[in-house]
């Protein structure tokens, strides 16, 4: 296994951990809403963010990665206007997408 895919694996199960202690803490909460969705190619990609943008919310968090590990991930970050946002938090913060979320984009350390 590479290396990147060894950081890619190591940061989806923190990622899984935080979001089950995430659900943990705000089980009851009204005001807390998660959403997965599961998407096939780069065009469902984007209409998901767009469509999760739209949704009326206060705050999206949405977290970054350390590295860029793929090609499409390389690809995506030359059309950031804000590439210190990721390419998600770019998308949702796009005066393309017509959001007035806030958004809250995490990132671990090096």
């Amino acid at each position: 296994m590479s290396s990147g895919a060894i950081q890619n694996e190591k940061e989806s199960r923190a990622d899984d951990q935080l979001m089950q202690q995430f659900l943990l803490q705000n089980s009851g909460n009204e005001r807390a809403v998660t959403s997965q969705v599961v998407v096939e190619d780069m065009e469902q990609s984007i209409a998901a963010i767009r469509d999760f943008a739209r949704g009326g919310l206060d705050l999206v968090v949405v977290g970054r990665r350390l590295s860029w590990n793929s090609m499409l991930d390389k690809e995506l970050e030359g059309w950031c206007e804000f590439p210190e946002l990721g390419v998600v938090g770019d998308m949702i913060a796009s005066s393309d997408v017509e959001s007035s979320s806030s958004i809250l984009v995490v990132q671990k350390g090096e």
